[in-house]
């Protein structure tokens, strides 16, 4: 595949990921750690479970999840890490 057809549907990828991860932003702010990692094997493994027809979400909803997931718990983590520097 040329770089032509796969940057604007990685585009359209990006911007959903970035709309979900924004409708989710306040979720879980406040947990720990472990709470976000539960989460996220348990998103992983609804994944699974929609890869192999046991799970009713389609694997790119869970994908979309997971990437959420990953991106909020990262801002969280920035987040912590800066405010504990005092920057």
């Amino acid at each position: 595949m040329s770089n032509l057809i796969i940057v604007p549907r990685m585009h359209k990828i990006r911007d959903d990921v970035w709309q979900h991860t924004i409708l989710h932003n306040d979720k879980w702010r406040d947990d720990p750690d472990s709470y976000w990692f539960a989460r996220l094997v348990e998103e992983v493994g609804e994944l699974g479970g929609s890869l192999v027809g046991n799970h009713d979400d389609p694997p790119e909803w869970e994908l979309k999840q997971i990437a959420t997931i990953c991106m909020n718990w990262l801002d969280m983590r920035q987040n912590a890490s800066t405010n504990d520097k005092g920057e």
